[in-house]
């Protein structure tokens, strides 16, 4: 996004730039000042309409706008989260499929959620991402939603393996995590044992 900077001091902007032979004339800073004032109000009104168009900034109906003309439906995303998406679209849309372009939409749609561990190309046409993330633990949509941006930005033709490792607490058999004792397969287990 540009740096885009608001000028707040049009009315001593304009009284500096006064002649010489203007200066304290009473009634003409008086219309100087007039006019600064109300270039001051258009520069601030300006400076907002422009700055809430960018993608960074947009919220609410304006995000849905976007979607629309990038051909991405919001469907349940939250504005965060739509604003990702959106981000990553604009990327895909320009991506040759290349395993640094996946990577920066990666890390786009992830933020700080996922670490990628490796990416590899184990065969011709192929190429394979490894990742930790806290993106997939719990939030098994979030993570379809990064899945399919990754396989819409691959080349055509290549094939995307996707490989990855949730941080949350997975499935035991010991007694240190969810498994036959505690959890959904505890209850099963206990009504088949009509325990």
């Amino acid at each position: 996004m540009p740096d885009i900077s608001e000028i707040t001091n049009h009315e001593a902007l304009a009284l500096a730039r006064l002649l010489q032979q203007f200066r304290a004339k009473d009634r003409i800073e008086a219309i100087v000042e007039v006019i600064g004032a109300r270039a001051q109000l258009l520069e601030t009104d300006f400076h907002d309409l422009i700055v809430e168009c960018f993608l960074a900034n947009a919220v609410g109906a304006q995000l849905d706008q976007y979607g629309a003309l990038l051909g991405l439906p919001r469907g349940t995303a939250d504005d965060t989260r739509y604003r990702a998406l959106l981000g990553a679209q604009v990327q895909i849309l320009y991506s040759s499929g290349t395993p640094d372009e996946l990577l920066a939409i990666l890390a786009l749609l992830a933020d700080v959620l996922i670490t990628v561990t490796s990416i590899t190309e184990p065969a011709p046409a192929t190429i394979r991402m490894e990742y930790i993330g806290t993106a997939y633990s719990g939030d098994t949509e979030w993570g379809e939603d990064i899945a399919r941006m990754i396989l819409k930005a691959r080349s055509p033709g290549v094939a995307i393996d996707q490989i990855v490792e949730a941080t949350a607490s997975s499935f035991r058999f010991d007694t240190s995590g969810q498994g036959f004792d505690e959890g959904l397969f505890a209850v099963d287990l206990a009504a088949e044992a009509g325990i």
